[in-house]
């Protein structure tokens, strides 16, 4: 598995690695395809989805945050 570059200490003051896991789009819920973040709040988005969601609103979808005009 593909390892993170964050890590974690244990009792034993280890470090030790966190298994990275794939990015998942909150909109369709799946592995992020052609990701894409919202600028002001830096959520991560498959760019179809999110691109799709801002025809209807122009609010970040996660954070609910209107920091840009689209």
């Amino acid at each position: 598995p593909v390892q993170s570059l964050l890590q974690v200490e244990d009792n034993n003051q280890e470090l030790l690695p966190i298994p990275r896991r794939p990015f998942v789009c909150p909109i369709c819920l799946d592995t992020i395809e052609e990701e894409t973040s919202v600028s002001w709040c830096r959520h991560a988005f498959c760019f179809s989805c999110i691109l799709e969601w801002c025809r209807i609103r122009s609010i970040c979808p996660v954070c609910q945050d209107a920091g840009y005009e689209w």
